[in-house]
């Protein structure tokens, strides 16, 4: 008689007998096969639930980044221009140098939309999730920078 020990994070047997006959070795097998098939796919179902998590986050930081980027150009543009902001992201993007590199303003990037408001006396820009998959909090940019979700 021989025994030989499971590896524990199978966590279904502890040891096997080796005397068993065929059809209990492969109902042994069924259940350690089973029970592993079952670890890894609850441990994909967490692995992909912690990547959703983390591309939420990725996109709601890039969308808070983008935000202030195009505030900080706009009150940029405001000092070097007497006091009035942009009325348009052209004004931003077509200056020489420009104050932003890219028109973000109707634009999905990362899974935000962006919509621009510019007037000659302030701006308001509001970043939203383009879906429920790529994030779930909107959030708005104004005159000063002031940003809120």
């Amino acid at each position: 008689m021989f025994s030989e020990t499971v590896p524990n994070d199978l966590n279904l047997v502890k040891e096997v007998n080796l005397n068993l006959d065929i059809n209990s070795m492969k109902e042994l097998v069924s259940k350690i096969a089973s029970s592993y098939s079952k670890d890894v796919t609850k441990s994909m179902v967490s692995t992909t639930q912690e990547l959703t998590k983390a591309r939420f986050n990725a996109n709601e930081a890039l969308a808070k980044a983008t935000l202030r980027s195009i505030s900080t150009a706009s009150e940029t543009y405001a000092t070097a221009n007497n006091g009035n902001y942009p009325k348009s992201s052209t004004d931003l993007t077509s200056a020489t140098p420009p104050y932003l590199n890219n028109n973000y303003c109707d634009q999905v990037i990362s899974g935000y939309k962006y919509a621009c408001e510019f007037k000659g006396d302030g701006y308001k820009i509001i970043a939203t999730p383009s879906s429920s998959n790529s994030g779930s909090t909107a959030y708005t940019i104004s005159t000063g920078g002031v940003m809120v979700p």
